[in-house]
């Protein structure tokens, strides 16, 4: 009984690292270029922030995808576009936020 035991928490612990790592967001060498031209315009509504494009991680494909900017309306604070990080695993990028 004690070997069953043993060997399903083997099994559910080794299922669980494999499922953490597929889930993981990846560093990518080289951080791709930023496609240039987008058009901010004027605010469809008086106090409109625009949000400037960013990339998001596109696991399946394992790469890193642009999504256009887009107009938001004002939070409490300022918003902090986000950027590239340099890690162990390559660069990633850290989303932009309100502060």
């Amino acid at each position: 009984m004690l070997k069953l035991t043993l060997k399903m928490l083997q099994c559910v612990l080794l299922g669980s690292l494999l499922f953490m790592g597929a889930c993981s967001v990846e560093g990518v060498a080289t951080v791709p270029v930023e496609p240039g031209g987008e058009v901010v315009g004027v605010s469809p509504w008086p106090g409109g922030v625009w949000i400037g494009g960013e990339w998001g991680w596109n696991g399946p494909n394992h790469r890193y995808d642009w999504h256009g900017g887009h107009w938001a309306h004002a939070h409490h604070g300022t918003w902090q576009r986000g950027n590239w990080q340099q890690g162990r695993h390559g660069n990633t990028w850290k989303r932009g936020q309100w502060r």
